[in-house]
């Protein structure tokens, strides 16, 4: 079983139409005509990993005193058939994401969030304690919303790394050293250079951050349509990318992982596993909204 563990998001995508200018200023009037919801952060992560056919457990926190995108975020969960354990919090609203469309077109987006700290840490750790040799593999899902704190990155760690399990990470936070410890950790290029405050090589910056993070086994470095890094202390390869003229690249990077996850799972090396998270990011970018793919869609190209 794949555990993921995270921050719960709820994407919220509402289509309109306009046939006129408003006269109190130079924008489009808008005519909402449908609204959809979707899982979004660990929970779209959880979602791409079930729909690839693997066994999987989510846990994240939520308040759900009178919250709709907690209520929301439960009610899509069981509608896919996504085992969870959301622990209930009293800080915790997962943030709600919403997606204004103009036709084909997102004109703009609203975020409603608000950081805390997580208020569940003891809960969380304990429960993943106690059913540790159920899961094969954790990936650990954080946008910096407050669920992945210090403590329960290192406690999860240690505890994974004990077990010898495998431990990859997608990171949000900008600390160089925060997720040292991971086996894999999968940023992208511009989350890579955030890590960094002064101008450096790009090769000068990836033997700096693994002089940083010497528990950090693999990096890998997601940059859109150009070639994918993939680095360890020893070397650095890239991966070949076909440029795609993209549909909609809402979670692409959440698709990366669960593939790269799912066929490491399934004993893949880590070559031939970036090769079919390649492959997976280059499909769903091709279709609208935040979406899913079958495994039978990448296991044979």
């Amino acid at each position: 079983m794949i555990l993921v563990v995270g921050d719960l998001i709820l994407d919220e995508v509402i289509k309109c139409n306009s046939n006129r200018i408003s006269p109190e200023a130079p924008v489009s009037v808008l005519l909402p005509i449908d609204k959809q919801h979707y899982l979004g952060g660990a929970a779209n992560v959880a979602n791409n990993v079930k729909k690839l056919g693997e066994n999987i457990l989510l846990i994240g926190i939520a308040d759900f005193r009178g919250f709709e995108s907690s209520k929301i975020i439960k009610k899509l969960l069981k509608k896919n058939l996504i085992k969870n354990k959301i622990f209930k919090s009293k800080t915790f609203v997962p943030p709600l994401k919403k997606r204004i469309f103009l036709g084909d077109k997102m004109i703009c987006r609203l975020d409603y969030e608000k950081k805390v700290k997580n208020d569940q840490m003891k809960k969380i750790y304990l429960y993943i304690k106690k059913n540790i040799k159920k899961f094969n593999l954790l990936i650990i899902s954080d946008y910096n919303k407050g669920t992945v704190t210090k403590k329960i990155y290192i406690n999860l760690v240690n505890l994974f790394k004990k077990n010898k399990k495998l431990i990859i990470c997608n990171p949000k936070k900008n600390n160089i050293s925060y997720y040292n410890g991971c086996d894999i950790i999968v940023p992208n290029e511009k989350e890579f250079h955030s890590f960094f405050k002064k101008k450096m090589k790009l090769t000068e910056k990836i033997n700096y951050f693994f002089k940083k993070n010497n528990k950090i086994k693999n990096l890998i470095i997601t940059r859109g349509g150009k070639n994918l890094i993939f680095a360890s202390k020893e070397k650095i390869n890239y991966f070949k990318v076909k440029k795609i003229l993209p549909k909609d690249v809402t979670g692409a990077s959440d698709t990366f992982i669960s593939v790269l996850s799912v066929f490491l799972k399934n004993n893949y090396s880590i070559q031939d596993s970036i090769k079919k998270a390649i492959i997976g990011s280059g499909l769903i970018i091709k279709k609208n909204f935040t979406s899913y793919l079958k495994i039978n869609e990448i296991r044979n190209r």
